[in-house]
């Protein structure tokens, strides 16, 4: 299944070399040396994974097989233990990029192989009953099933590798200009999906909609996670603004529709990651607001699950070109 989601990410490189949206020499190189000081962290431990995340807003998550794992930079820092629960296996390979420009940020999915385990195979010798009388009255005479089983086993194929996905955002705000994470989702991906799982982050993220269009902004408090939390986003005319305290961001959005509430605000996206209780998608968000006017952001955004219901841990976006 591995084979159909590479095929799937190669398209989607082909579509986006094409696009306004493909990335500047200097951004690729950037980003390119980020990934590659986020695998050496994840794999190697080389340096402090916390370095690797935004002091703005920061957000980092990996899909586990009990649930999750999920931790912003200064907990990262604070917390030995947790931040080595953020590990890859040795020989973890970067096989595709599917990245956009959006505002300030780089959004979009890395594409990982993770090594699965060689199967056990046996070296233990043949059992020897049966040898020594072979051996004093038929030594000259061969024994093949003697042979066969005191024969070293063959060599077992080695397995294919895992898909993995791993969503991010990116800024450059760290030293001299480096690039560095504002969130991070890190899931083994899921080639089966699960639509009714997918279509309930579309319909929280669409509940933003109808809150910026209605002005009520209140109901979106019970949807976020608590911590870590990062909501980052430029505006059109280059401003930042990153939120990590959801009551502190549901009053700026209440202070915003009462300055006049979004006469349009649409949320979509056809890129849907769901594995375990992690979810993440890519898309777009069409907007007209009164402070800002007319918006057309990329974004990311990634979900956890708590009980029954997702809740949103981060959304990143910004202006892209029409």
């Amino acid at each position: 299944m591995y084979r159909v989601y590479r095929f799937l990410l190669l398209a989607t490189l082909v579509t986006l070399s094409a696009s306004a949206w493909a990335l500047t020499e200097k951004e690729q190189a950037g980003i390119d040396d980020l990934i590659a000081r986020t695998m050496g962290a994840l794999t190697a431990q080389e340096s402090p994974f916390f370095e690797l995340f935004s002091t703005q807003g920061s957000a980092a998550v990996l899909g586990t097989e009990e649930g999750f794992v999920a931790a912003s930079r200064a907990k990262l820092k604070s917390n030995e233990e947790l931040a080595a629960q953020f590990t890859l296996p040795k020989g973890t390979q970067v096989v595709g990029q599917s990245l956009q420009r959006a505002g300030g940020f780089i959004v979009g999915r890395v594409a990982l192989h993770v090594p699965a385990p060689c199967p056990v195979v046996s070296t233990a010798p043949a059992p020897a009953e049966g040898r020594d009388l072979w051996a004093a009255f038929m030594d000259s005479i061969p024994n093949l099933y003697r042979d066969r089983l005191a024969a070293p086993p063959a060599a077992p194929e080695p397995p294919e590798p895992v898909a993995w996905d791993m969503a991010i955002a990116a800024l450059q705000d760290g030293k001299k200009s480096s690039w560095r994470l504002a969130t991070m989702a890190l899931t083994k991906v899921d080639p089966e999906g699960d639509p009714a799982q997918s279509g309930q982050l579309m319909g929280l993220l669409r509940s933003w909609e109808v809150a910026l269009v209605e002005g009520n902004v209140d109901v979106l408090g019970d949807q976020l996670n608590d911590d870590p939390l990062c909501i980052g986003v430029y505006t059109p005319d280059g401003q930042a603004f990153f939120f990590t305290d959801a009551a502190y961001l549901t009053s700026m959005l209440s202070s915003l529709v009462s300055m006049g509430t979004a006469e349009r605000s649409v949320m979509q996206s056809s890129d849907i990651q769901v594995s375990g209780q992690v979810g993440s998608l890519v898309g777009r968000w069409d907007a007209q607001v009164p402070m800002f006017g007319e918006m057309t952001l990329g974004m990311t955004a990634n979900f956890v699950k708590s009980g029954n219901r997702w809740l949103l841990l981060s959304l990143c976006g910004g202006q892209v070109e029409r």
